[in-house]
């Protein structure tokens, strides 16, 4: 998008990054804005008061909420977590006059100036007054998936993958930026019926390493070198020998190896019946190559047969959706945490896409318990940060597309591809990385479930 140049701006100089759409006239908090109302603009690291409009004033005191968020330099993201909620982080609107294309904003200005800035605020408007007009439930929430919603809610559009080399994925979600578990939570929200998938793309993925930054090439059956050509193969008519081309060359002219016949013209003393795939590394000749593949990102090889195959998929918002996010009574869930419920109808539909793939599952059921902490004389912040904390470092131990479900003290993760018979054997090397950064005894207990283990339970 851009804005009007009979503005004064030069053409160009602002841009939309996932530009919001037009203000949904059914959408029925929103208020109409019939001028430019005052605005509050949380601008960082260091504000510009040459570039404010008139109609915005700063935001001088932490926790306050903005209208909007400006980023002048790329430090200000993470000053962002010193100023404002994660939930408010998701939702209000934020313009990048850094210069520097800052992932997660909703507009980049090329050349900030006050006027820039004022056509900018004025374009967020619909933004603003769907941020305006969420519940104050919906920033007092810890939960993701609602932040996901919210996000998409005020920005009216759904969650859209684009094709992005720079990723070991291909694929990359631009709200990825502001939500680092997007991916899981529409996984989640589209199982309990508040996201509708579509699909976007099917990748082949690296089995060592998940990438989709592969190689793929024709490659030698026997040695799997690449160097490898084609070549036709002859058959003599008179004589019935068959053999490739380089065997009847003699010179400038073609001799049968078998009975010494010169071959002279083509479908009278010779034809050609098919094609030999022959490597120049080890002379090994077949009638059909093998097909291999290298990942760009950790060197594995292999064949093809080997790489894994996964699903990309688009969301959007539906009426459940939408409900949730406006409702001031609605919770998907205390904490973060999905309800008991809802949670097992997670797992069971997991559970039986895995299965319906032929893909190997497990589930990891991860318990913590308070009784420790508190008998140390624990402040309820510090084991509130702790187990903060461990949700935290449990995300980052598995992959992004990873679901983990949390039910108050019990952290659910559902991993596909691995047998339960590897995860009890590598259950160390998670553990490990979970409790050594912890300050608070959270006593975590650790359960792998098999699939059919999970169905008896259920």
């Amino acid at each position: 998008m851009h804005l009007p140049s009979s503005a004064g701006l030069q053409e160009g100089s602002v841009q939309a990054r996932n530009a919001p759409q037009p203000a949904d006239h059914d959408f029925e908090h929103s208020k109409r804005c019939d001028g430019p109302n005052r605005l509050t603009v949380l601008w960082l690291p260091q504000p510009s008061q040459d570039a404010l409009p008139d109609f915005a004033d700063l935001v001088s005191e932490a926790g306050v909420r903005p209208d909007v968020i400006v980023l002048s330099e790329a430090s200000g993201i993470n000053a962002m977590a010193g100023n404002v909620s994660r939930g408010t982080a998701a939702v209000v609107p934020v313009v990048d006059v850094s210069g520097q294309k800052l992932g997660g904003a909703d507009l980049a200005l090329a050349m900030p100036s006050r006027e820039s800035v004022a056509l900018a605020l004025r374009s967020l408007q619909p933004v603003i007054d769907r941020v305006r007009a969420l519940p104050e439930a919906f920033f007092q929430s810890n939960d993701p998936d609602l932040w996901l919603l919210g996000r998409l809610l005020t920005r009216q559009r759904g969650a859209e993958p684009t094709r992005d080399t720079a990723s070991a994925l291909t694929i990359t979600f631009a709200d990825s930026q502001v939500l680092p578990d997007l991916i899981a939570s529409a996984e989640r929200l589209s199982r309990t019926g508040h996201l509708e998938r579509h699909f976007f793309d099917r990748l082949n993925t690296c089995p060592a390493c998940s990438s989709a930054r592969l190689l793929i090439r024709e490659e030698c059956q026997n040695c799997r070198s690449s160097d490898i050509m084609e070549e036709a193969v002859l058959h003599h008519l008179r004589c019935a020998y068959q053999g490739p081309e380089r065997d009847f060359r003699d010179g400038q002219h073609l001799t049968c190896p078998k009975c010494r016949a010169r071959l002279e013209h083509f479908s009278v003393d010779y034809d050609k019946p098919g094609i030999l795939t022959v490597c120049n590394a080890c002379g090994h000749s077949t009638g059909t190559g093998a097909v291999g593949f290298v990942c760009l990102d950790c060197n594995a090889k292999g064949d093809t047969s080997l790489l894994q195959s996964r699903v990309v998929n688009s969301y959007t918002l539906t009426d459940r959706g939408r409900r949730a996010v406006l409702s001031r009574n609605f919770r998907l869930g205390e904490g973060g945490e999905l309800k008991t419920l809802e949670c097992r109808r997670s797992v069971r539909s997991f559970v039986t896409e895995h299965r319906a793939l032929g893909i190997a599952c497990t589930i990891l059921v991860i318990r913590l318990s308070t009784a420790k902490a508190q008998a140390s004389h624990c402040t309820e912040a510090a084991i509130t940060a702790a187990t903060d904390l461990f949700a935290d470092l449990l995300r980052e131990t598995f992959t992004p597309e990873t679901e983990i479900l949390r039910n108050g003290l019990t952290f659910t993760v559902l991993i596909g591809g691995d047998t339960p018979a590897t995860i009890s054997d590598g259950l160390d090397q998670i553990r490990k990385p979970l409790e050594q950064h912890l300050s608070v005894d959270l006593d975590p207990s650790y359960e792998v479930i098999a699939p059919e283990d999970f169905e008896a339970l259920t």
